[in-house]
């Protein structure tokens, strides 16, 4: 996978909550893989959006 630059946006919220946020879905993508794999965080925006998407190998 080709890993362009990261962009850096803003994103107002409670900062713990979206850090737990995050935590918790990578957790729950190491534990969805039954052997060793990647895990690949992306994130798109647009005027009023930020997206954030993690992916993982496992089924």
């Amino acid at each position: 996978m080709n890993i362009p630059y990261p962009e850096h946006e803003s994103v107002f919220c409670d900062r713990s909550q979206i850090k737990q946020v995050l935590i918790n879905l990578v957790k729950n993508a190491i534990e969805a893989m039954e052997e060793s794999g990647k895990i690949y965080l992306t994130s798109t925006s647009s005027d009023t959006h930020v997206e954030i998407s993690i992916i993982d190998e496992g089924p």
